[in-house]
């Protein structure tokens, strides 16, 4: 009737799509398949109050958080799902924690089976800890920096391309979170503008009426050499020239 009915790391899903768990370890990331029928949205439950993203795309789910946050050891609803068929159950379940390591969480098929939690029943020649994240055995997939079995830490990228990353995009590209690189703006305000302050305070993007200095080294000054050669003269020099 509801998670805490579950033996420990143990997942179920009900009649009306509600998947509940049982786990005595913090979840920092989920994945699974729904067998028999495909989810549409998934909503609710211990995930939603965590502020876990949740993630459907056919029969798979995935659900982590952007910031870090995980689901406290407990039990209860994890998740509700909207589904499209008659579902039989959940398999290629991948739970892990805060760190990146696999919990090994099992889906619950009663007390009438003689299932154990490391499926060594039913490969006993595999020890519990060569099972990979996506539970095969001898298996290399891993769970990549944003949760996900086998990725590629694309889900949780920031525009750097840095798992979990902070740097954001603006006018300027992308830039850090400190803001740094975000002071694109010519001097009219345009992002990546080409508009400049000539050294007559004059903003604008066409150098060929920028202002010159005079014979006195003033910029945009009016003084001219008269016919004497001197600067700002009058044309007369000690009387003549």
């Amino acid at each position: 009737t509801d998670g805490c009915d579950l033996p420990d790391l143990n997942l179920f899903l009900s009649n009306d799509g509600s998947v509940y768990y049982n786990s005595s370890e913090a979840i920092a990331g989920f994945q699974f398949n729904v067998d028999g029928a495909t989810a549409t949205s998934g909503s609710g439950g211990a995930a939603q109050d965590a502020g876990f993203v949740v993630s459907v795309g056919g029969s798979t789910v995935l659900a982590f958080s952007f910031t870090g946050a995980t689901i406290p050891a407990g039990c209860g609803t994890l998740v509700n799902l909207a589904l499209n068929g008659d579902a039989t159950g959940l398999s290629g379940i991948v739970v892990s924690d805060a760190f990146g390591n696999a919990i090994p969480f099992i889906y619950y098929v009663g007390d009438d089976t003689e299932l154990v939690a490391d499926c060594s029943d039913e490969y006993p020649d595999c020890a519990a800890n060569e099972f990979d994240c996506a539970g095969e055995c001898g298996g290399s997939a891993e769970l990549d920096e944003c949760g996900v079995c086998g990725g590629d830490n694309s889900v949780c990228a920031d525009c750097a391309g840095v798992p979990n990353g902070d740097s954001w995009v603006s006018d300027c590209g992308c830039v850090d979170a400190d803001n740094s690189g975000d002071d694109c703006d010519d001097c009219f305000g345009v992002p990546n503008g080409d508009s400049v302050v000539d050294n007559c305070g004059i903003c604008d993007s066409d150098a060929s009426n920028d202002c010159v200095q005079d014979c006195n080294g003033d910029w945009g000054g009016s003084a001219v050499v008269d016919e004497c050669g001197v600067c700002g003269g009058d044309g007369i020099a000690d009387g003549a020239c």
